[in-house]
């Protein structure tokens, strides 16, 4: 009989931002390891471009489905999230074997997105936890691109297998129950799917618009970048949804006027990356009970336009920005517009 973990009172909120902090970790730990082994094992390779392709089919193309097998099996969810972290840091082990070290990373990093969101997003009482959580990805995102070493890799492993037995050790009987409130919701519910379209678009538009923004000359830009990316999500967490979409606008509108200069355009990108809590609180209540199957439509549509522009590399990508950035801005003020009108005053 497994024992519940109400969010009422102090010590269970401990615990809860306790499994946010394993929930932080495991994240930087899934993406750091696979871009890590794919450029250190794989990079000089003719089959690197194929490889990466598989890698990012099983990671975000499968989510949707795998999150809605979590939904439908939520009592099994503990038990996913650590078959996810296993997979992933098996992955590394076998490092050297090539396509089976793929799947073993890529199937465990889209299962870990979906389970550990499924308790994230369903008893988070703020987007403050949807930020932190989405946060650490792209950290190590980062951190595996710049510094991949087997000395890391291998450092990473032992201290994952810790980590993993601890967490198993610590959540085995405990079930986080959902008690958040719910700040606000949608006052007609046939918006819904114009909700849905416009939130889908927005994330289609940020994956788009992150391919085809100008790139930034400095040493470590990569990493500059994902720190940007890392601090925004972060922040983003911080503010309710009305507050990050108008920040969000200020900042991009105004950064725009000087994007080819380095700054503007790290302060780009630190704006276009406020919306991912925000984005995360609307999908969860739009897929009400279906947490874990919002999050992996949010990495399918991510993956979309990235693979569509890669197949017409001949488009001006300065016009492609333009227009990203044009449909963009306009679904923000759309969406401010319906925060005003359409949804019910935060608590």
């Amino acid at each position: 009989m497994q024992e519940k973990v109400s969010l009422k009172n102090s010590k269970n909120f401990r615990i809860y931002k306790k499994y946010l902090g394993f929930a932080g970790f495991f994240h930087f730990l899934v993406d750091f390891l696979p871009i890590s082994i794919l450029y250190l094992f794989y990079k000089n390779d003719t089959d690197f471009g194929v490889l990466i392709v598989i890698y990012n089919l099983l990671a975000f193309a499968t989510q949707p489905f795998l999150g809605y097998i979590i939904d439908k099996l939520e009592n099994k969810n503990f038990y996913a999230s650590v078959l996810s972290i296993f997979m992933s840091l098996t992955g590394a082990v076998l490092a050297d074997t090539t396509f089976v070290s793929i799947a073993f990373l890529g199937l465990g990093n889209a299962l870990f997105h979906v389970s550990f969101a499924k308790t994230v997003l369903k008893n988070a009482r703020s987007n403050f936890p949807l930020g932190f959580f989405i946060s650490f990805g792209v950290l190590g995102l980062g951190l595996g691109f710049t510094f991949y070493s087997k000395f890391l890799i291998n450092l990473f492993i032992v201290i994952g297998f810790l980590t993993l037995i601890f967490f198993f050790a610590t959540y085995k009987n405990a079930k986080i129950e959902c008690n958040y409130s719910e700040d606000s919701e949608i006052k007609n519910r046939k918006l819904i799917i114009p909700l849905f379209i416009l939130v889908i678009i927005s994330i289609s538009l940020r994956a788009g618009i992150g391919k085809v923004t100008p790139s930034i000359e400095l040493f470590y830009s990569y990493l500059i970048v994902c720190i940007v990316s890392f601090v925004g999500k972060m922040c983003g967490g911080l503010f309710n949804r009305k507050f990050a979409l108008i920040i969000s606008l200020i900042l991009s509108t105004c950064s725009l006027f000087f994007i080819n200069q380095d700054i503007f355009t790290l302060i780009f990108i630190f704006s276009i990356n406020l919306l991912m809590p925000t984005t995360l609180d609307y999908l969860r209540k739009i897929f009400n009970n279906y947490e874990a199957f919002s999050l992996g439509l949010s990495a399918f549509f991510l993956l979309v336009p990235i693979y569509l522009i890669m197949m017409f590399e001949a488009i001006d990508k300065k016009l492609l920005f333009v227009i990203f950035v044009s449909i963009h801005l306009l679904i923000l003020i759309i969406l401010i517009i319906f925060e005003k009108f359409f949804m019910k005053k935060e608590a």
